[in-house]
């Protein structure tokens, strides 16, 4: 079972799904690009006896509602800020992000409000070319309009095929 509440912060409204008993600590989940909170649903199965889940919606995704543009790390802190106050972390803090969720989490880990005992990072900001991050590159207004047809996998496929052969993304990738 799990509860969707909003956090408000200066430069939106974080969707978050909170679920667990919290005994054991607390789960911080941040997606990846193009996902939601859901990508982690099966945490809930697994972990909601023991620890509570905090599953958040990034900027541009889900049901999140941003006022910005743009996100820096400075807005994510202020949401972990507003999630302590608010007491819904509790215990020892496991914090998990997948993809662009995971570089997110990097940028903000020496700044953050809590403790920490366990990060788990899943494939760090997946792409990454030339020494620049394919993320950095996608203006957030593409983001939140690309979602639906890139979470198609022919499509992230193609996708990487085209750039593999204009000599974007390295054999490695392709």
């Amino acid at each position: 079972m799990s509860v969707a509440i909003t956090i408000e912060t200066e430069n939106g409204s974080w969707a978050i799904r909170l679920a667990g008993e919290g005994s054991e600590g607390t789960v911080i989940a941040l997606h990846g690009f193009a996902m939601d909170w859901s990508f982690y649903s099966g945490l809930i199965d697994a972990l909601g006896a023991t620890h509570r889940l905090v599953l958040a919606d990034l900027p541009f995704h889900g049901t999140t509602s941003w006022k910005q543009e743009s996100y820096r790390p400075s807005d994510l802190l202020e949401l972990f800020e507003n999630l302590m106050t608010s007491g819904y972390v509790q215990g020892p803090v496991t914090l998990m992000g997948h993809s662009l969720g995971a570089r997110l989490l990097l940028a903000v880990l020496p700044d953050l409000p809590f403790p920490v005992n366990r990060v788990l990072m899943l494939t760090p900001d997946g792409i990454a070319s030339r020494g620049q991050f394919f993320s950095d590159s996608i203006p957030p207004f593409v983001r939140k309009f690309s979602k639906n047809w890139l979470l198609k996998g022919s499509t992230l496929l193609a996708l990487t095929d085209l750039l593999h052969r204009l000599y974007l993304l390295p054999d490695f990738y392709h």
